[in-house]
C-alpha cells in the first residue's frame, strides 16, 4: 500500500484528456469542417460535464459540512471556553458552567458562522482537492493505472485545506468570539455586523488575527487526515468491503490522530483570535497579537500543560465531524453516479 488509491478520479481525468486530444486532432484533420466542429462540440460537452461534477462535489461538501457543524456545535463551544484561558476545571464542569450561564441555547452560540465556515469550507475543500488531484494526475506517467504517491497525497490535502483556511479566516474569528462570549457582545449577534465591527475597531488585521496558527492547525491536519483516511479506508474495504461502516471508522480514527497532533497550534489560534486589543493598547515588550508573543506569555503563565486544554471536546468534534462529513459526502456521490 505504498500508493494511495484515487483511481476513479484519475480515470476521469485521463478519459477527459484523451477525448480532448482526439477531438482536437479530428478538427485539425478535417480542416475545421463539419466533422471537426462536431468533435469539438463533443469536447466542449465533456468539459461542461467535468465542471458539473465539480459543482456537485461543492454541493455535497456544503450539505455534509453544514449538517455536521450544526449538530456538533456544542462541542466547539465547550472547546473554545476551555482553550480561552478561562479557569479550566475539566470538560464536564465546563459544560455545567455554560449551561448555568447561558442555558441550553448557549451551546449553539456561534452556530451561524460555524455553519458558514464548515459548510463553505468543506465544499471549497472538496473542489480544490479534486482540482489538485487532476493536476497531479496529469503529471503521472500514462501507464493506464496512474496513482498518486503518499507524498503527493499529503501535499494535496494540506494545500487544499490551507487555501480554504486563509479565505475563511475572518469567519473563523467571529465564530470563535461568539462561542466564547455568547451572541450579544460588541455587535457580534449577527455575523455580518460582527465582521464590520471587528474591521472598524481593530482594522483589517483583526479579521485575519491568528492566520498563521490557523493554517498550521488546518493544513497539517487535513494532510495527515487525508493520508490516514485513504490508507485506512483501503484496508477496511479490503477486509469488510465497501460501505458506510468502512468510511465512518476510517474518518473517525484518522481525525482522532490528526487532531491530537495539531492541538498546540489550535490553542494558539484560539487565544490570538479572542484577543481584542488595538495597536494603541500594546505596552511592554510582548505583543499578544503576535503568535510568538502570545506563545511566550502562555508558556510563562500556564506552562506546557496549556496545550492539553480542550483536547477531549476537540477530538470528539473533529472525529465525529470529519467522519460524518466524508460518510455523507461519499454516500451522496455514490447515489448520484
Amino acid at each position: 500500500m505504498d500508493d494511495v488509491h484515487v483511481q476513479p478520479l484519475v480515470d476521469e481525468t485521463a478519459t477527459f484528456d484523451t477525448t480532448m486530444a482526439t477531438c482536437e486532432a479530428a478538427s485539425a484533420t478535417n480542416g475545421g469542417g463539419a466533422e471537426g466542429s462536431t468533435s469539438m462540440s463533443m469536447a466542449m460537452a465533456m468539459a461542461k460535464a467535468k465542471d458539473g461534477k465539480h459543482s456537485k462535489r461543492f454541493l455535497y461538501g456544503l450539505i455534509s459540512g453544514s449538517i455536521a457543524s450544526g449538530v456538533l456545535q456544542p462541542l466547539d463551544v465547550v472547546r473554545t471556553r476551555m482553550q480561552s484561558g478561562h479557569v479550566c476545571t475539566g470538560t464536564w464542569n465546563t459544560v455545567m458552567e455554560i449551561g448555568k450561564e447561558r442555558g441550553w441555547r448557549g451551546f449553539w452560540s456561534g452556530t451561524t458562522p460555524s455553519i458558514v465556515r464548515v459548510g463553505m469550507g468543506v465544499g471549497l475543500y472538496f473542489v480544490v482537492l479534486e482540482h489538485l488531484q487532476d493536476l497531479f494526475a496529469k503529471q503521472q506517467p500514462n501507464t493506464g493505472n496512474r496513482q498518486l504517491t503518499s507524498t503527493q497525497t499529503l501535499l494535496i490535502g494540506g494545500a487544499a485545506r490551507a487555501s480554504v483556511a486563509m479565505l475563511l479566516c475572518p469567519v473563523t474569528v467571529v465564530k470563535t468570539r461568539m462561542e466564547q462570549t455568547g451572541p450579544g457582545v460588541v455587535g457580534e449577534g449577527n455575523m455580518f455586523r460582527a465582521l464590520g465591527s471587528i474591521a472598524k475597531m481593530e482594522g483589517l488585521s483583526g479579521l485575519f488575527r491568528g492566520l498563521g496558527p490557523t493554517v498550521v492547525a488546518n493544513a497539517p491536519f487535513s494532510a495527515l487526515y487525508y493520508l490516514f483516511y485513504t490508507r485506512t479506508k483501503d484496508y477496511l474495504e479490503y477486509k469488510w468491503g465497501k460501505g458506510a461502516a468502512a468510511n465512518f471508522v476510517s474518518g473517525l480514527s484518522a481525525a482522532a490522530v490528526a487532531t491530537t497532533i495539531t492541538q498546540p497550534a489550535d490553542i494558539l489560534r484560539t487565544r490570538l483570535q479572542l484577543y481584542r486589543s488595538t495597536p494603541a493598547d500594546i505596552t511592554g515588550i510582548l505583543d499578544k497579537r503576535t503568535p510568538s508573543g502570545m506563545l511566550t506569555i502562555m508558556l510563562r503563565e500556564e506552562g506546557p500543560g496549556v496545550f492539553t486544554r480542550g483536547l477531549l471536546p476537540r477530538v470528539l468534534k473533529r472525529s465525529l465531524q470529519t467522519a460524518v462529513v466524508w460518510t455523507i459526502y461519499e454516500a451522496l456521490s455514490y447515489t448520484t453516479k
